[in-house]
């Protein structure tokens, strides 16, 4: 196994860290966080602009479809760098969202909705979970052609600057599926409860007799998404690491106490070591699981539990000693840490804590 890029993954690695760097720096995540509604809407809009010009949002989409057709291992590439750039936009909803459309029973929809996505036409949330939580088997919210979808989803991000939702819900026959929603249909109500995580706020979707399109069954798509949303959230927890970790190290050069840098204590350094060491174990086995998800799909979800349960609780504890060394500042708002540690501890818990996916794995491995 090897973590190793290619001369053309280096080249898109580092356009994308220029890009992000200069378009929307930490600077500008903070003034995302403060805006109204519609500030925020214009700032994603032009930022998806971005994403659409320098062909992200199709890296994985065939080319009939407007896309790259390329693997997630440069997926995983673009993913981490907008972790390391916290950058708030609704890409990994997109993608996830993507991921079920793509492979619709109705093939019309995807050769609709995939170019578009790429094109940078469409975006897209996707509403899976209800208030009571992420069990599919306890939904209520329900959907027929005649009556339209009806029922809430909790902890939805990105709604507001969305163009569709995908959404799970039962059919008629009390089977589970996926129907496709507008976001400015009859009957959608949006809620905004106050979340920990600024850079990523969760909604609350109220849908009353909303049409929609039937997009397929959640048994047979599910399995195919699931595991790039665990890649996702790896990859962007990689990113997270390595800015905590460069920022930490800078920060510890720079803090003098007593007549010398605390980078000079041993303590410190143990820190930084350790810190170091996690990151790096989160990219390797963060990219592991891309080449496998892109080998073999039954052993690479596997692996993107793996990875999705080692990288987020890495970026959780990386974040934590970040805010540790830089002392009581560290969660002010003047100094980024407590930001990045939101972020991970939003993504430890979403789509499944590591203690689940552990069960997970011990359990494919017949443990």
């Amino acid at each position: 196994m090897t973590t190793l890029l290619t001369d053309e993954q280096l080249l898109l690695r580092d356009s994308a860290r220029e890009l992000l760097a200069a378009r929307h720096p930490i600077a500008r995540v903070r003034e995302w966080t403060r805006s109204e509604p519609t500030r925020r809407a214009e700032m994603h809009a032009a930022l998806w602009k971005q994403f659409a010009e320098m062909g992200w949002l199709g890296l994985l989409l065939p080319e009939e479809h407007g896309g790259m057709a390329l693997t997630f291992v440069e997926q995983t590439i673009v993913l981490e760098e907008l972790g390391r750039g916290l950058v708030p936009s609704a890409y990994l909803s997109t993608l996830l969202g993507t991921a079920l459309l793509a492979r619709s029973d109705d093939a019309g929809l995807a050769r609709e909705a995939c170019p578009r996505v790429a094109a940078g036409d469409l975006v897209l949330a996707v509403a899976f979970a209800e208030v009571e939580g992420d069990d599919p088997t306890t939904f209520a919210a329900h959907w027929s052609e005649a009556a339209g979808v009806t029922g809430t989803k909790a902890f939805v991000a990105d709604v507001p600057v969305a163009d569709q939702i995908v959404v799970a819900v039962r059919d008629a026959h009390d089977d589970l599926v996926w129907v496709l929603v507008d976001r400015d249909a009859d009957g959608v109500t949006v809620e905004s409860p106050a979340t920990m995580d600024e850079t990523r706020p969760l909604h609350r979707v109220t849908f009353e007799g909303t049409p929609a399109r039937l997009v397929g069954r959640l048994a047979a798509l599910w399995p195919h998404a699931e595991p790039i949303h665990w890649l996702a959230l790896a990859a962007e927890a990689v990113g997270g690491c390595a800015r905590v970790l460069e920022s930490t190290v800078a920060y510890a050069k720079e803090r003098v106490q007593f007549g010398a840098p605390i980078g000079a204590n041993q303590a410190i350094k143990h820190k930084c070591s350790d810190m170091l060491v996690r990151t790096e174990g989160a990219r390797a086995i963060t990219y592991h699981a891309a080449r496998e998800l892109e080998r073999h799909r039954d052993d690479g979800a596997f692996a993107c539990s793996m990875a999705k349960a080692y990288a987020t609780e890495a970026y959780r504890e990386v974040a934590a000693e970040g805010i540790q060394i830089h002392g009581g500042v560290g969660f002010t708002w003047e100094f980024d840490c407590h930001l990045f540690y939101k972020r991970a501890r939003a993504n430890e818990i979403t789509a499944g804590h590591p203690d689940e996916h552990r069960e997970r794995i011990a359990r494919g491995a017949g443990l």
